[in-house]
């Protein structure tokens, strides 16, 4: 048996992330949150697994008329499950756990077929057409997802069956997919192979993955167009707009529109989007591509300020779950798919391992606050598939459209159920987001409790960070070394913040620069040293930009990281017509709430609706009002008392600020 404290023992390289069994998240907000996935989601999720069909499914032994019929990315759920268990090992070792995930790996070895391949869908229902529909049937997809998951359990505990048969499949993706003579000159439509296969090339050093990833990033959207020639070959006509949602170009839907070169906003399937990006910026990291590495930060600031809510939702569109075009960002059925949010975090972690600027942190944190956290329920066993910023009940139960993944309150789970377990492996696999290091450079992107081990040179350093955060603004950190060594913490600086101070053993300083977001600290540190940082926690007052059509008139509360909502339980019906009358909040701390929260208040008018007539739809301008208090919780707790409406942009009085 693998020692488990001895796994993951690697190296920190220039500009890499600190592996998750290097750190381990303490008591507080996001301990909170990983017990529920350890005690509640991931056993029910495996259930739902079992339930479904899913794992049963990989004996092969569907026929028609069976239930459970094997959906083309049964595959990817299997594996994100796997990958959040091997996660949650660094938490507590479970050989319950593990014996599951043994069993699994065992019922896909038994269907590896000689040359490598695997796949539920294909296998079963399809066998003779493996490989001809890449740009819709998910194989690859399929295959990124299991090799995340196969890399994750080997880090672990040291168990590489599973990494081995991924490798066995990737071998055979690297004979069929190229420009030769018999290759495939193409790419999935569903982008994760590209990230999946760099973590199997930094895993095992083989460089071939790390060329496969790279020839599919730089095939994507070349011409002709292997779409087409995918069309052709299976005898179907090519269409103009082959696609209901390729609003942005023939094929943008899987951000194949245009050569990745030559992409500077982000189009398509929100997800899908982001997963290219993110294994377009491995892969460019690791060959020197700074061309490439251009094209990711372009794309980032198209998203993040063009294209992102105020809750770090992003793919406007539900029909699609897509990016559309600039500050189209409206709030009623918007649709901020829960994993979009996941990519876009994914996305900035590696921005940041790159070149190394607090606004990066800032999106991964309103990400995780806002949109993330509340695509989970506070019980952790119901999931929101979209995120609105605005709920009514009656949109919901009369839409036309038979949209299952738009619903008022979470679901249990769902007939495409990415989300449920890319909550769950992101949740577990959190401390590895907090630190990164560089040469002589500790940086701290979120705060967390948290403990980790870092070496500066061959210098152990054991850093750890206590507080109660994001709802209360002072942030203690403590190093323990074994003898005195010079380098910087770099501390992001919140760009909410508006004001902070520094304290090191008790005593205020100045004696630090700001610079890229980052209160840089430099000196020489003894064991035993501690570092305060106080941040400015005040209620802030946000407004949008004045494209953005449905919050204009409108402002949004924010306090810390966290933003805020009303609801119908708290404010009566009718909340869109609230107004706020004050610029001035109240805010406190309520722990029998919503698992503990601060609460905000302020003060704001209705109009009467007791001087209008039943029948009466429309009339004159009246003066009639009522002054009323109005009561907001974080957006990430909405709806999980009862149904009812909600909104995050809130009327204002423009004259009262």
């Amino acid at each position: 048996m693998v020692n488990k404290n001895d796994i993951g023992a690697m190296k920190n390289t220039k500009g890499t992330e600190v592996l998750f069994t290097k750190s381990s998240i303490k008591e507080g907000f996001w301990s909170t949150m990983q017990d529920l996935i350890l005690n509640v989601t991931l056993p029910m999720e495996y259930e739902q697994l079992l339930k479904t069909g899913r794992i049963d499914s990989l004996k092969l032994e569907w026929k028609p008329g069976d239930p459970h019929k094997p959906h083309f990315f049964w595959d990817s759920d299997i594996a994100k499950w796997i990958e959040a268990v091997s996660y949650s090992l660094s938490l507590r070792w479970d050989e319950s756990l593990i014996e599951k995930v043994d069993k699994v790996v065992d019922m896909i070895e038994a269907i590896q077929e000689p040359d490598g391949y695997f796949n539920i869908y294909y296998q079963t229902i399809e066998p003779e057409k493996r490989f001809t529909y890449l740009k819709r049937m998910h194989e690859f997809y399929c295959l990124g997802h299991m090799i995340e998951g196969a890399v994750a359990y080997y880090q672990a505990t040291g168990k590489r069956k599973l990494l081995d048969i991924c490798c066995r499949y990737a071998d055979l993706v690297y004979k069929v997919i190229g420009r030769g003579e018999g290759q495939i000159p193409g790419y999935d439509g569903h982008p994760e192979i590209e990230l999946a296969l760099v973590k199997l090339y930094r895993e095992t050093g083989v460089e071939r993955y790390l060329e496969l990833s790279s020839f599919f990033i730089e095939e994507r959207g070349t011409e002709p167009h292997f779409f087409d020639i995918e069309c052709e070959a299976r005898g179907e006509a090519i269409k103009n707009r082959e696609y209901r949602f390729d609003m942005q170009g023939k094929y943008a839907y899987y951000q194949a529109h245009k050569p990745v070169y030559e992409q500077d906003k982000a189009a398509g399937h929100a997800v899908r989007a982001l997963y290219l990006y993110c294994g377009m910026i491995d892969v460019a990291k690791l060959e020197d591509n700074k061309r490439l590495l251009e094209v990711c930060h372009e794309l980032w600031k198209n998203i993040t300020t063009r294209q992102m809510y105020i809750t770090g939702g992003v793919g406007t569109n539900y029909r699609g779950e897509r990016f559309t075009y600039d500050y189209d960002l409206y709030n009623s059925m918007s649709y901020n798919e829960t994993c979009a949010s996941i990519a876009l975090v994914m996305f900035a972690h590696r921005l940041l391992n790159d070149s190394p600027k607090g606004e990066y942190g800032d999106i991964m944190e309103r990400c995780l606050y806002n949109n993330i956290r509340g695509g989970i329920s506070l019980s952790g066993d119901r999931f929101y598939y979209s995120n609105p910023l605005t709920a009514v009940p009656e949109a919901y139960q009369n839409m036309i459209e038979d949209w299952s993944h738009l619903t008022l309150m979470r679901q249990e789970w769902f007939e495409v159920a990415c989300c449920p377990p890319n909550l769950a492996r992101l949740m577990m696999s959190l401390s590895g987001y907090i630190y990164s290091i560089d040469e002589d450079n500790i940086y701290t992107h979120l705060y967390i409790n948290s403990e980790t081990e870092l070496e500066i040179g061959n210098d152990l350093v054991k850093l750890s960070q206590k507080s109660n955060y994001p709802w209360e603004s002072d942030i203690q950190f403590e190093l323990e070394l074994d003898r005195s060594l010079t380098f910087s913490l770099n501390l992001r600086l919140p760009s909410w913040s508006k004001t902070f101070k520094v304290i090191i053993n008790g005593a205020h300083t100045e004696d630090f620069l700001v610079k890229d977001g980052f209160i840089i600290i430099n000196r020489e540190w003894t064991s035993g040293d501690k570092v305060e940082l106080s941040l400015d926690l005040g209620v802030r007052l946000i407004e949008a930009r004045p494209e953005v059509i449905d919050d204009c008139g409108k402002i949004a509360l924010e306090r810390g990281p966290i933003i805020y909502c009303l609801e119908e339980i708290d404010n009566g019906a009718n909340l869109h017509d609230l107004t706020i009358n004050s610029n001035k909040v109240r805010e406190q701390y309520d722990p029998e709430l919503l698992g503990g929260v601060v609460v905000l208040e302020a003060d704001g008018f209705k109009r009467s609706t007791a001087c209008w007539n039943q029948d009466e739809l429309y009339r004159e301008l009246g003066k009639a009002t009522e002054n009323v208090t109005i009561k907001a919780v974080p957006y990430y707790t909405r709806l999980n008392r009862t149904e009812g409406e909600m909104i995050v942009w809130i009327n204002y009085n423009y004259k009262t600020y």
